[in-house]
């Protein structure tokens, strides 16, 4: 029986470390080479981890450095080791604990009296506690220290960082955000259980949050060359739980030391967004793996319309697509969805404009007559699968007479989406265009300003969109 548990637990950490290194291998990793000579980098929790790798590739690009930490004397043992690694002499030391507010106004006001400008501020510090703990001003510890401090330091900052422009926030999140757990009546756990990771993710969920609304705010201003991003870093081998020692944190750490990515590769997608011309255009987005499907159509050489509500933020995904891929052949068009004259409006433009179409993503049905003529061609619809649970009332689509309820309102319009797909395939079936929907799995989406779930990457979830594209087709493959 032994013997048998034992096989067992080699299979599963066999499994496991494969599994690490096949993540490793598709991580992505920071290309750009440019240099951050006369810029001041502020890095928080910069003495371990994810922190530690970036402060040292921007020193290594030529920034000013401040590592913003709470143990000094661990900070200057790796000041001292960034120095004599990079050459780079302009590295300081500062106090900061982000779970105390007195010391983050403190801090904020010594930075504002000695540095003459703050060009990038990544907030990167963070903490993970099994147990309920408070901070000094009386606050949960976890939130104190991811969320409010962050905050903080940030609006106190936000003047110097503004006449700074062009400058950049980057807030360091987790896929975490999306997991439940949010409830803003009671944030502290003072009427709730207390769980480590409800307590973490919604700290999480906060970053995000403060980036899309600092991001808007900043538009609304018309500053536009202060760009605010959030990122997931992936699962990655950090101290993060090293404060606490718990039997199952120390089993999971176990578990991301043989699974997880390096500190260095956990620290590319916040370089990529420190140092890239697409992290100084971009704004209110979150980032996996230094990417946000119209990059790869675009790579392999398609003409490439973006269809979207927000021209002056499409404008900057254009500008980054073409100058990323050398591909000039990218345009944008307005379209609001929910607005029927818009996709009538959209669809004549398009119509008028446009000698074909080879494959339509996630609109079909708008253009069908151009699709037609434009064959062979393809109609892709991103669907869900939600579309298999209940909710749909076709005597009641608009929710008038039942209660509202926003996963019944989606999953109506997913199911939707499969039935008009597999109805429109039925008449174009002696076409020579082909009509698909596809679940693209749990995916980072934002609809109306809101964050839903996400497990995996933009670039993973785009996949079977861009599968359904440039794949042979089953009448292709006859051919």
């Amino acid at each position: 029986m032994l013997q048998i548990l034992f096989y067992i637990l080699i299979g599963i950490f066999s499994l496991i470390f494969l599994a690490g290194f096949i993540y490793k291998k598709i991580s992505g990793v920071c290309t750009c080479k440019n240099q951050l000579h006369g810029k001041t980098v502020i890095v928080t929790g910069a003495s371990a981890g994810i922190g530690k790798e970036a402060a040292f590739d921007f020193a290594q690009r030529g920034a000013r450095v401040i590592l913003a930490c709470r143990n000094l004397e661990k900070a200057g043992k790796i000041k001292d080791w960034i120095v004599s690694s990079t050459g780079n002499k302009n590295v300081i030391c500062r106090h900061l604990e982000l779970s105390d507010m007195d010391s983050v106004r403190k801090f904020a006001k010594e930075i504002i009296q000695r540095e003459k400008k703050i060009d990038i501020l990544v907030n990167n510090a963070g903490m993970f506690a099994s147990t309920r703990q408070l901070s000094k001003q009386g606050h949960e510890l976890t939130l104190a220290t991811n969320h409010y401090g962050p905050f903080l330091l940030t609006i106190l900052l936000l003047d110097s960082i503004v006449k700074s422009a062009p400058s950049r926030i980057i807030n360091v999140s987790s896929l975490n955000h999306k997991l439940p757990g949010l409830e803003i009546d009671d944030l502290h756990f003072k009427n709730r259980n207390y769980g480590s990771i409800t307590a973490y993710s919604q700290t999480k969920l906060c970053n995000v949050l403060f980036t899309n609304e600092l991001a808007r705010r900043l538009a609304q201003k018309g500053i536009k060359n202060v760009t605010v991003n959030s990122l997931h870093p992936g699962v990655v081998k950090t101290e993060i739980t090293s404060k606490d020692a718990s039997f199952w944190l120390w089993l999971s750490s176990l578990v991301f030391h043989l699974a997880s990515k390096s500190e260095k590769l956990g620290a590319q997608t916040t370089i990529h967004l420190a140092v890239s011309n697409e992290g100084g255009k971009v704004s209110g987005e979150y980032f996996v793996d230094c990417k946000e499907a119209a990059f790869d159509f675009a790579q392999r050489g398609a003409r490439v319309i973006l269809a979207c509500r927000n021209l002056e933020k499409a404008g900057k995904i254009k500008d980054w697509i073409a100058s990323s891929t050398g591909n000039k052949n990218v345009i944008c068009r307005h379209l609001e969805l929910s607005d029927l004259d818009s996709v009538r409006k959209f669809a004549k433009e398009t119509i008028e404009k446009e000698k074909r179409i080879d494959v339509l993503v996630n609109n079909a049905g708008m253009a069908s007559d151009i699709i037609v003529k434009s064959s062979p061609s393809r109609i892709i619809n991103v669907s869900s699968v939600n579309h298999k649970m209940p909710g749909l009332q076709i005597d009641d689509l608009h929710f008038k007479k039942r209660k509202y309820g926003t996963i019944p309102a989606y999953s109506q319009t997913k199911l939707c989406n499969v039935l008009f797909t597999n109805e429109l395939a039925r008449r174009l079936a002696q076409k020579d265009c082909d009509s698909k929907q596809l679940h693209p799995g749990v995916v980072k989406y934002r609809y109306n300003g809101q964050i839903t779930f996400r497990v995996v990457s933009e670039k993973l979830g785009a996949q079977t969109t861009i599968h359904l594209a440039v794949a042979p087709t089953s009448r292709e493959s006859k051919r």
